[in-house]
């Protein structure tokens, strides 16, 4: 299925790019 395979790959860029702003943000308090 085109349609699922597709929201799933949206998941997980979403995913990625959640995990990189936390670790930008933790950073961001760690430094301060």
């Amino acid at each position: 299925n085109v349609k699922t395979s597709a929201s799933l790959e949206e998941l997980l860029e979403a995913d990625a790019w959640a995990r990189k702003e936390v670790k930008r943000k933790v950073h961001k308090s760690i430094r301060a």
